[in-house]
Protein backbone atom coordinates (compact mmCIF):
# COMPACT_ATOMS: atom_id res chain seq x y z
CA UNK A 1 0.00 0.00 0.00
CA UNK A 2 3.11 2.44 0.87
CA UNK A 3 4.81 1.29 -2.39
CA UNK A 4 1.54 2.36 -4.45
CA UNK A 5 1.23 5.84 -2.51
CA UNK A 6 4.65 6.49 -3.35
CA UNK A 7 4.40 7.64 -7.36
CA UNK A 8 1.20 9.37 -6.01
CA UNK A 9 3.26 11.31 -3.29
CA UNK A 10 6.02 12.50 -5.86
CA UNK A 11 3.76 13.47 -8.59
CA UNK A 12 1.77 15.56 -5.85
CA UNK A 13 5.29 17.04 -4.65
CA UNK A 14 5.92 17.93 -7.87
CA UNK A 15 2.49 18.91 -9.31
CA UNK A 16 3.10 21.52 -6.55
CA UNK A 17 6.83 22.79 -6.90
CA UNK A 18 5.11 23.80 -10.15
CA UNK A 19 2.84 25.35 -8.94
CA UNK A 20 -0.26 23.80 -10.46
CA UNK A 21 -1.56 22.81 -7.09
CA UNK A 22 -2.71 25.38 -5.19
CA UNK A 23 -0.68 25.79 -2.31
CA UNK A 24 -1.99 26.04 1.45
CA UNK A 25 -2.68 29.40 1.59
CA UNK A 26 -0.31 31.88 3.91
CA UNK A 27 -2.84 34.38 6.12
CA UNK A 28 -2.33 38.17 5.69
CA UNK A 29 -2.84 40.02 8.58
CA UNK A 30 -6.29 43.12 8.01
CA UNK A 31 -5.05 46.41 7.79
CA UNK A 32 -3.61 49.25 5.97
CA UNK A 33 -1.42 48.00 2.75
CA UNK A 34 0.03 49.00 -0.49
CA UNK A 35 -0.14 46.91 -3.64
CA UNK A 36 2.44 47.03 -5.83
CA UNK A 37 2.31 45.23 -9.53
CA UNK A 38 4.81 42.76 -9.60
CA UNK A 39 7.09 42.53 -12.95
CA UNK A 40 6.94 46.03 -13.82
CA UNK A 41 10.60 47.02 -11.65
CA UNK A 42 13.02 47.39 -15.27
CA UNK A 43 9.85 49.94 -16.37
CA UNK A 44 10.68 53.39 -16.73
CA UNK A 45 9.65 55.24 -13.24
CA UNK A 46 8.99 52.01 -12.33
CA UNK A 47 5.50 52.56 -11.74
CA UNK A 48 3.31 49.75 -10.59
CA UNK A 49 2.05 51.48 -7.29
CA UNK A 50 -2.16 50.63 -7.50
CA UNK A 51 -4.26 53.38 -6.45
CA UNK A 52 -7.04 55.99 -8.17
CA UNK A 53 -6.89 58.96 -10.40
CA UNK A 54 -7.99 62.03 -8.97
CA UNK A 55 -11.67 62.86 -8.13
CA UNK A 56 -13.59 65.06 -9.40
CA UNK A 57 -11.42 64.62 -12.89
CA UNK A 58 -13.22 63.06 -16.10
CA UNK A 59 -10.99 59.98 -14.96
CA UNK A 60 -12.03 60.47 -11.32
CA UNK A 61 -13.07 56.66 -11.01
CA UNK A 62 -10.39 54.73 -13.02
CA UNK A 63 -7.69 52.83 -11.74
CA UNK A 64 -4.07 53.23 -12.44
CA UNK A 65 -0.47 52.41 -11.59
CA UNK A 66 1.31 55.25 -9.77
CA UNK A 67 5.16 55.98 -9.63
CA UNK A 68 5.21 56.53 -6.11
CA UNK A 69 4.00 55.06 -2.91
CA UNK A 70 2.63 55.76 -0.27
CA UNK A 71 0.41 58.61 1.07
CA UNK A 72 -3.32 58.04 1.08
CA UNK A 73 -3.91 57.64 -2.63
CA UNK A 74 -1.85 54.38 -2.86
CA UNK A 75 -2.88 53.71 0.38
CA UNK A 76 -5.72 51.03 0.87
CA UNK A 77 -7.97 49.71 3.76
CA UNK A 78 -7.96 45.57 3.27
CA UNK A 79 -10.72 44.17 6.01
CA UNK A 80 -12.71 41.08 5.78
CA UNK A 81 -16.05 40.91 4.65
CA UNK A 82 -17.26 38.40 7.35
CA UNK A 83 -16.09 39.79 11.29
CA UNK A 84 -15.25 36.02 11.72
CA UNK A 85 -12.80 36.06 9.22
CA UNK A 86 -9.92 37.85 11.14
CA UNK A 87 -7.43 37.37 8.88
CA UNK A 88 -6.77 37.77 5.18
CA UNK A 89 -5.56 35.89 2.38
CA UNK A 90 -7.46 32.33 3.58
CA UNK A 91 -10.27 33.10 0.19
CA UNK A 92 -12.36 34.48 2.29
CA UNK A 93 -14.46 37.95 1.10
CA UNK A 94 -12.47 41.40 1.70
CA UNK A 95 -12.85 45.10 0.86
CA UNK A 96 -10.18 47.68 -0.69
CA UNK A 97 -11.01 51.10 0.26
CA UNK A 98 -8.14 53.84 -0.65
CA UNK A 99 -7.20 55.81 2.59
CA UNK A 100 -7.23 59.19 0.88
CA UNK A 101 -11.08 58.71 -0.08
CA UNK A 102 -12.75 58.13 3.51
CA UNK A 103 -11.41 61.60 5.00
CA UNK A 104 -14.53 64.22 4.54
CA UNK A 105 -12.58 65.91 1.90
CA UNK A 106 -12.29 66.11 -0.79
CA UNK A 107 -15.61 65.74 -2.91
CA UNK A 108 -16.13 64.78 -6.43
CA UNK A 109 -17.12 68.37 -8.01
CA UNK A 110 -17.99 71.60 -5.80
CA UNK A 111 -20.62 72.48 -4.12
CA UNK A 112 -22.03 71.48 -0.35
CA UNK A 113 -24.41 68.69 -2.34
CA UNK A 114 -21.52 66.87 -4.82
CA UNK A 115 -21.03 63.14 -3.63
CA UNK A 116 -18.27 61.78 -1.96
CA UNK A 117 -15.65 60.39 -3.84
CA UNK A 118 -16.11 56.63 -4.39
CA UNK A 119 -13.42 54.68 -2.48
CA UNK A 120 -14.12 51.10 -2.67
CA UNK A 121 -12.35 49.01 -5.60
CA UNK A 122 -14.92 47.25 -7.74
CA UNK A 123 -15.56 44.99 -10.98
CA UNK A 124 -18.04 45.24 -13.50
CA UNK A 125 -20.76 42.84 -13.77
CA UNK A 126 -21.38 39.85 -16.44
CA UNK A 127 -18.39 37.88 -17.42
CA UNK A 128 -18.40 39.72 -20.83
CA UNK A 129 -17.15 43.28 -19.34
CA UNK A 130 -13.58 43.35 -17.71
CA UNK A 131 -13.28 46.93 -16.53
CA UNK A 132 -12.01 48.05 -12.98
CA UNK A 133 -13.33 50.97 -11.04
CA UNK A 134 -13.93 52.76 -7.97
CA UNK A 135 -16.97 51.88 -6.55
CA UNK A 136 -19.19 53.92 -3.87
CA UNK A 137 -19.84 50.73 -1.82
CA UNK A 138 -18.83 47.53 -0.60
CA UNK A 139 -21.20 45.44 -2.29
CA UNK A 140 -20.77 41.78 -3.82
CA UNK A 141 -19.08 43.73 -6.95
CA UNK A 142 -16.51 45.68 -4.78
CA UNK A 143 -15.27 41.91 -2.43
CA UNK A 144 -12.20 39.95 -3.37
CA UNK A 145 -9.92 37.64 -2.40
CA UNK A 146 -6.19 36.98 -2.50
CA UNK A 147 -4.27 33.71 -3.01
CA UNK A 148 -0.92 33.56 -2.37
CA UNK A 149 1.46 32.60 -4.59
CA UNK A 150 3.91 29.57 -4.36
CA UNK A 151 7.11 30.34 -3.74
CA UNK A 152 6.88 34.07 -2.06
CA UNK A 153 6.08 35.68 0.85
CA UNK A 154 3.93 38.56 -0.02
CA UNK A 155 3.05 38.10 -3.49
CA UNK A 156 -0.83 37.66 -4.24
CA UNK A 157 -3.21 37.15 -6.63
CA UNK A 158 -6.40 39.27 -6.08
CA UNK A 159 -9.52 37.70 -7.85
CA UNK A 160 -13.41 39.02 -7.54
CA UNK A 161 -15.26 37.53 -5.30
CA UNK A 162 -18.28 37.27 -6.79
CA UNK A 163 -17.27 36.50 -10.74
CA UNK A 164 -16.95 32.27 -9.60
CA UNK A 165 -18.19 31.51 -13.25
CA UNK A 166 -15.94 34.18 -15.12
CA UNK A 167 -12.71 32.92 -16.53
CA UNK A 168 -10.94 36.82 -16.46
CA UNK A 169 -11.23 37.26 -12.87
CA UNK A 170 -8.08 38.03 -11.79
CA UNK A 171 -6.92 42.20 -11.52
CA UNK A 172 -3.84 42.50 -14.14
CA UNK A 173 -2.57 44.68 -16.16
CA UNK A 174 -1.52 43.87 -19.97
CA UNK A 175 2.40 45.61 -20.46
CA UNK A 176 4.43 46.11 -23.94
CA UNK A 177 7.68 44.36 -23.54
CA UNK A 178 8.97 45.61 -26.64
CA UNK A 179 7.50 49.26 -25.60
CA UNK A 180 10.16 51.59 -24.43
CA UNK A 181 8.78 52.09 -20.05
CA UNK A 182 6.54 48.84 -20.96
CA UNK A 183 3.93 50.90 -22.18
CA UNK A 184 0.72 52.67 -20.53
CA UNK A 185 -0.21 49.82 -17.88
CA UNK A 186 -3.99 48.74 -18.82
CA UNK A 187 -5.75 47.32 -15.78
CA UNK A 188 -8.49 44.85 -15.60
CA UNK A 189 -9.46 41.45 -15.11
CA UNK A 190 -7.82 38.77 -16.88
CA UNK A 191 -7.36 35.09 -15.95
CA UNK A 192 -3.67 33.58 -14.49
CA UNK A 193 -1.22 32.94 -16.59
CA UNK A 194 -2.56 34.97 -19.75
CA UNK A 195 -0.03 36.71 -22.01
CA UNK A 196 1.30 39.73 -21.48
CA UNK A 197 -0.63 39.98 -18.54
CA UNK A 198 1.20 40.73 -15.37
CA UNK A 199 -1.47 39.26 -12.21
CA UNK A 200 0.75 39.00 -9.54
CA UNK A 201 0.71 41.78 -6.67
CA UNK A 202 3.08 42.70 -4.05
CA UNK A 203 1.21 43.45 -0.84
CA UNK A 204 2.97 45.27 1.97
CA UNK A 205 1.79 46.16 5.69
CA UNK A 206 1.90 50.00 5.78
CA UNK A 207 4.04 50.25 9.55
CA UNK A 208 4.23 53.70 9.06
CA UNK A 209 2.69 56.06 6.22
CA UNK A 210 5.85 58.10 4.10
CA UNK A 211 6.20 61.31 4.81
CA UNK A 212 4.92 64.58 3.21
CA UNK A 213 7.87 66.54 1.08
CA UNK A 214 7.11 70.19 2.08
CA UNK A 215 4.30 70.58 4.91
CA UNK A 216 2.97 71.01 8.28
CA UNK A 217 -0.14 69.18 9.28
CA UNK A 218 -3.81 70.43 9.40
CA UNK A 219 -3.17 70.63 13.52
CA UNK A 220 -0.32 73.32 13.01
CA UNK A 221 -1.28 76.82 13.95
CA UNK A 222 0.38 80.39 12.93
CA UNK A 223 -0.50 83.86 14.63
CA UNK A 224 -1.71 86.14 12.42
CA UNK A 225 -2.14 90.04 12.96
CA UNK A 226 -5.28 90.58 12.42
CA UNK A 227 -7.52 87.36 13.20
CA UNK A 228 -5.12 85.91 16.37
CA UNK A 229 -4.15 81.86 16.43
CA UNK A 230 -4.95 80.30 13.10
CA UNK A 231 -5.01 76.75 11.93
CA UNK A 232 -3.67 75.93 8.56
CA UNK A 233 -6.50 75.07 7.03
CA UNK A 234 -7.97 78.57 8.20
CA UNK A 235 -5.13 80.27 6.72
CA UNK A 236 -5.10 82.05 3.28
CA UNK A 237 -3.18 84.56 1.13
CA UNK A 238 -2.71 88.29 2.45
CA UNK A 239 -2.64 87.10 6.16
CA UNK A 240 -0.27 88.60 7.65
CA UNK A 241 1.70 85.90 9.91
CA UNK A 242 4.38 86.11 12.61
CA UNK A 243 7.52 85.59 11.47
CA UNK A 244 11.18 85.97 11.85
CA UNK A 245 13.84 87.97 10.04
CA UNK A 246 17.42 87.44 9.43
CA UNK A 247 18.15 89.63 12.63
CA UNK A 248 16.42 87.50 14.57
CA UNK A 249 13.36 90.21 15.41
CA UNK A 250 10.12 89.16 15.16
CA UNK A 251 7.65 90.93 12.23
CA UNK A 252 4.35 90.15 10.24
CA UNK A 253 4.62 89.08 7.14
CA UNK A 254 2.35 88.25 4.39
CA UNK A 255 1.35 84.97 3.31
CA UNK A 256 2.11 85.06 -0.92
CA UNK A 257 1.47 81.65 -1.78
CA UNK A 258 0.67 77.90 -0.70
CA UNK A 259 2.81 75.02 -2.82
CA UNK A 260 0.28 72.59 -1.20
CA UNK A 261 -3.07 73.05 0.12
CA UNK A 262 -4.60 69.67 0.97
CA UNK A 263 -6.84 68.99 3.91
CA UNK A 264 -7.18 65.29 2.87
CA UNK A 265 -3.79 64.20 3.07
CA UNK A 266 -2.24 61.86 4.95
CA UNK A 267 1.44 61.79 5.83
CA UNK A 268 3.58 60.99 8.52
CA UNK A 269 5.38 63.57 10.32
CA UNK A 270 8.13 64.49 12.92
CA UNK A 271 7.50 66.10 16.21
CA UNK A 272 10.44 68.04 17.95
CA UNK A 273 9.83 68.97 21.30
CA UNK A 274 11.38 72.07 22.89
CA UNK A 275 11.33 73.86 26.71
CA UNK A 276 12.11 77.26 26.66
CA UNK A 277 14.83 79.12 29.24
CA UNK A 278 13.12 80.24 32.59
CA UNK A 279 12.12 79.46 35.59
CA UNK A 280 8.10 78.84 34.51
CA UNK A 281 8.33 77.63 31.16
CA UNK A 282 6.11 75.35 28.78
CA UNK A 283 7.21 73.07 26.30
CA UNK A 284 6.25 73.60 22.71
CA UNK A 285 5.56 70.77 19.79
CA UNK A 286 6.23 71.33 16.15
CA UNK A 287 5.14 68.97 13.94
CA UNK A 288 6.60 69.45 10.58
CA UNK A 289 7.59 67.04 7.22
CA UNK A 290 11.28 65.60 7.62
CA UNK A 291 11.89 67.35 4.76
CA UNK A 292 11.31 71.08 6.10
CA UNK A 293 13.80 73.22 7.48
CA UNK A 294 13.55 74.49 11.07
CA UNK A 295 15.86 77.19 12.56
CA UNK A 296 18.65 75.13 15.11
CA UNK A 297 21.68 75.29 16.59
CA UNK A 298 24.97 74.27 14.60
CA UNK A 299 26.10 71.73 17.45
CA UNK A 300 24.73 69.97 20.88
CA UNK A 301 24.47 72.45 24.19
CA UNK A 302 25.71 70.06 27.30
CA UNK A 303 23.26 72.24 29.30
CA UNK A 304 20.77 71.01 27.08
CA UNK A 305 21.71 68.00 26.62
CA UNK A 306 21.78 67.09 30.42
CA UNK A 307 18.47 68.92 30.53
CA UNK A 308 17.06 66.36 27.62
CA UNK A 309 18.59 63.60 29.57
CA UNK A 310 16.67 64.41 32.43
CA UNK A 311 13.75 64.33 30.80
CA UNK A 312 13.91 61.41 28.88
CA UNK A 313 14.35 59.41 32.32
CA UNK A 314 10.91 60.36 33.32
CA UNK A 315 12.57 62.47 35.94
CA UNK A 316 10.91 65.51 34.38
CA UNK A 317 12.72 69.16 34.20
CA UNK A 318 14.51 69.46 37.43
CA UNK A 319 15.05 72.61 39.12
CA UNK A 320 19.02 72.54 38.64
CA UNK A 321 19.01 71.32 35.38
CA UNK A 322 16.45 73.34 34.16
CA UNK A 323 18.98 76.59 35.71
CA UNK A 324 21.69 75.79 34.12
CA UNK A 325 19.92 75.77 30.96
CA UNK A 326 18.54 78.97 31.29
CA UNK A 327 21.63 79.97 32.52
CA UNK A 328 23.86 78.78 29.28
CA UNK A 329 20.56 79.91 26.64
CA UNK A 330 21.50 83.65 27.65
CA UNK A 331 24.77 82.67 25.64
CA UNK A 332 23.57 81.97 22.77
CA UNK A 333 23.26 84.61 19.92
CA UNK A 334 20.38 83.70 17.14
CA UNK A 335 22.72 85.69 14.30
CA UNK A 336 25.78 83.48 15.53
CA UNK A 337 24.07 80.45 16.68
CA UNK A 338 21.13 79.37 14.31
CA UNK A 339 21.14 77.20 11.32
CA UNK A 340 18.32 75.98 9.26
CA UNK A 341 18.11 72.36 9.54
CA UNK A 342 16.19 69.12 8.88
CA UNK A 343 14.26 67.75 11.74
CA UNK A 344 16.05 64.29 10.77
CA UNK A 345 19.51 65.85 11.43
CA UNK A 346 18.14 66.80 15.26
CA UNK A 347 18.73 65.12 18.19
CA UNK A 348 17.84 65.53 21.91
CA UNK A 349 20.50 68.25 23.33
CA UNK A 350 20.34 70.30 20.33
CA UNK A 351 19.29 73.88 20.84
CA UNK A 352 15.75 75.21 18.70
CA UNK A 353 14.38 78.46 18.74
CA UNK A 354 10.82 79.97 19.83
CA UNK A 355 8.62 83.70 19.68
CA UNK A 356 10.36 85.42 22.26
CA UNK A 357 8.40 87.25 25.06
CA UNK A 358 6.26 89.77 24.03
CA UNK A 359 7.30 89.61 20.24
CA UNK A 360 10.65 90.73 20.71
CA UNK A 361 12.97 88.51 19.36
CA UNK A 362 13.59 84.85 18.92
CA UNK A 363 14.71 82.85 22.11
CA UNK A 364 16.19 79.32 22.38
CA UNK A 365 14.51 76.47 23.79
CA UNK A 366 16.40 73.20 24.04
CA UNK A 367 15.12 69.87 21.73
CA UNK A 368 14.07 67.09 24.18
CA UNK A 369 12.86 64.79 21.85
CA UNK A 370 12.36 63.79 18.35
CA UNK A 371 9.76 61.75 17.24
CA UNK A 372 7.12 60.72 14.50
CA UNK A 373 3.32 60.43 13.99
CA UNK A 374 1.07 60.15 11.66
CA UNK A 375 -1.11 63.18 10.75
CA UNK A 376 -4.19 64.33 8.26
CA UNK A 377 -3.50 67.57 6.05
CA UNK A 378 -0.84 68.69 3.75
CA UNK A 379 0.20 72.52 3.47
CA UNK A 380 2.95 75.09 2.69
CA UNK A 381 2.21 78.38 3.10
CA UNK A 382 5.67 80.99 2.15
CA UNK A 383 6.66 84.28 3.83
CA UNK A 384 9.23 86.68 2.48
CA UNK A 385 11.34 85.48 5.91
CA UNK A 386 14.56 83.81 7.65
CA UNK A 387 11.65 81.97 9.54
CA UNK A 388 7.89 81.29 10.09
CA UNK A 389 6.76 80.52 13.51
CA UNK A 390 4.45 77.80 14.05
CA UNK A 391 2.96 76.47 17.79
CA UNK A 392 5.48 79.03 18.58
CA UNK A 393 8.65 77.42 16.86
CA UNK A 394 10.74 78.94 14.44
CA UNK A 395 10.36 76.98 11.20
CA UNK A 396 11.79 77.82 7.72
CA UNK A 397 9.45 78.67 5.19
CA UNK A 398 11.27 76.41 2.59
CA UNK A 399 12.03 72.79 2.30
CA UNK A 400 15.21 70.49 0.98
CA UNK A 401 14.12 71.01 -2.68
CA UNK A 402 10.84 70.23 -2.58
CA UNK A 403 9.91 68.17 -5.82
CA UNK A 404 12.89 70.01 -7.47
CA UNK A 405 14.63 67.92 -10.14
CA UNK A 406 18.23 67.33 -9.06
CA UNK A 407 17.62 67.77 -5.49
CA UNK A 408 18.90 64.41 -4.76
CA UNK A 409 22.63 65.59 -6.17
CA UNK A 410 22.86 68.56 -3.26
CA UNK A 411 25.86 67.09 -0.61
CA UNK A 412 24.72 67.86 2.85
CA UNK A 413 26.78 70.78 3.28
CA UNK A 414 24.32 72.18 1.08
CA UNK A 415 21.58 72.22 3.89
CA UNK A 416 22.98 75.28 5.45
CA UNK A 417 22.23 77.65 2.39
CA UNK A 418 19.08 76.16 0.29
CA UNK A 419 16.81 77.82 2.87
CA UNK A 420 18.28 81.33 1.40
CA UNK A 421 18.99 80.41 -1.69
CA UNK A 422 15.41 79.35 -2.36
CA UNK A 423 14.24 82.78 -0.42
CA UNK A 424 15.97 84.39 -3.54
CA UNK A 425 14.39 82.34 -6.16
CA UNK A 426 11.41 82.46 -4.98
CA UNK A 427 10.82 86.61 -5.21
CA UNK A 428 9.47 86.28 -8.50
CA UNK A 429 6.32 84.82 -7.35
CA UNK A 430 6.02 86.96 -4.20
CA UNK A 431 5.60 89.87 -7.05
CA UNK A 432 3.42 87.85 -8.88
CA UNK A 433 0.91 87.64 -5.89
CA UNK A 434 1.26 91.59 -5.26
CA UNK A 435 0.35 91.89 -9.00
CA UNK A 436 -2.68 89.67 -8.86
CA UNK A 437 -3.55 90.20 -5.18
CA UNK A 438 -4.24 87.60 -2.60
CA UNK A 439 -8.06 87.10 -3.66
CA UNK A 440 -7.01 85.52 -7.10
CA UNK A 441 -3.92 84.11 -5.77
CA UNK A 442 -5.89 81.75 -3.33
CA UNK A 443 -8.13 81.00 -6.73
CA UNK A 444 -5.62 79.81 -8.01
CA UNK A 445 -4.44 77.79 -4.76
CA UNK A 446 -7.36 76.49 -4.44
CA UNK A 447 -6.77 74.91 -7.61
CA UNK A 448 -6.36 70.90 -7.74
CA UNK A 449 -2.66 71.48 -9.10
CA UNK A 450 -1.86 72.46 -5.12
CA UNK A 451 -4.55 69.84 -3.55
CA UNK A 452 -4.96 66.49 -4.32
CA UNK A 453 -3.24 66.47 -7.28
CA UNK A 454 0.51 67.36 -5.40
CA UNK A 455 1.76 69.03 -8.45
CA UNK A 456 2.32 72.40 -7.10
CA UNK A 457 5.31 72.10 -5.57
CA UNK A 458 7.02 70.30 -8.72
CA UNK A 459 5.69 73.33 -11.37
CA UNK A 460 6.92 76.01 -8.67
CA UNK A 461 9.60 74.92 -7.47
CA UNK A 462 10.98 73.70 -11.08
CA UNK A 463 10.22 76.88 -12.42
CA UNK A 464 11.98 78.98 -9.88
CA UNK A 465 15.19 77.11 -10.22
CA UNK A 466 15.62 75.67 -13.53
CA UNK A 467 13.15 78.22 -14.88
CA UNK A 468 15.37 81.32 -13.99
CA UNK A 469 18.28 79.29 -14.83
CA UNK A 470 17.43 78.96 -18.82
CA UNK A 471 16.44 82.51 -18.85
CA UNK A 472 19.27 83.37 -17.62
CA UNK A 473 21.39 81.12 -20.26
CA UNK A 474 18.62 82.48 -23.09
CA UNK A 475 19.93 85.45 -21.69
CA UNK A 476 23.44 84.94 -22.02
CA UNK A 477 23.59 83.49 -25.33
CA UNK A 478 21.76 86.25 -26.86
CA UNK A 479 24.43 88.99 -25.25
CA UNK A 480 26.76 86.83 -26.33
CA UNK A 481 25.16 86.48 -30.28
CA UNK A 482 25.21 90.34 -30.40
CA UNK A 483 28.77 90.56 -28.87
CA UNK A 484 29.67 88.79 -32.14
CA UNK A 485 27.54 90.28 -34.63
CA UNK A 486 29.24 93.69 -33.47
CA UNK A 487 32.68 92.72 -33.72
CA UNK A 488 32.10 91.33 -37.12
CA UNK A 489 30.28 94.77 -37.73
CA UNK A 490 33.29 96.65 -36.57
CA UNK A 491 36.25 93.93 -38.19
CA UNK A 492 35.86 95.99 -41.60
CA UNK A 493 36.03 98.98 -41.02
CA UNK A 494 39.07 98.05 -38.56
CA UNK A 495 40.80 96.75 -41.73
CA UNK A 496 40.00 99.62 -43.75
CA UNK A 497 41.96 101.94 -41.64
CA UNK A 498 45.36 101.21 -42.07
CA UNK A 499 44.20 101.71 -45.53
CA UNK A 500 42.77 105.40 -45.12
CA UNK A 501 46.62 106.17 -43.18
CA UNK A 502 48.48 105.29 -46.26
CA UNK A 503 46.41 107.22 -48.47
Amino acid sequence: MAARQAPLLTLALALLACGLVQAAPVNLPAGRKWIKLVGRGACRGSSGWLGPDVCGTPRGDALMLKMIAGGPWTTWRMKPVSPADYELGNGAALTLQVEGRTLPLPKCGSGLNAPACPSFLGAASGCANAALSMAPTNGSLSQFALEKVNGTTDQYYIRTHARGSCAKRYLGAVYKANVRGCGGAQLGLHTRGEVNVHTRWQIIAVSSLPPCQVCFPSSATVETQDRGRVAMPDLRPGDRVLSVGYDGRLSYQEVYMFSRFDPSALGAYKVVTAVGAGPAVQARTLKLSPFHYMAASREVSPACAALAAGAIGGNGADAGLQAAWTAAAQELDWAREHVMRLPTDLAPGMVAWLAGPEGGAAAPACITSVNGTWEAGAFSPFVRARGLVVDGVVASPHVRGGYIWGRLWLPKSADLLVPAVLERLFAPYYWLYKALGPQLTWRINRHPLFGAWDMGNIVLGNLAVWGQLAVVVAMAAALARALRRRRRRSKPAMVSEPKRKAE
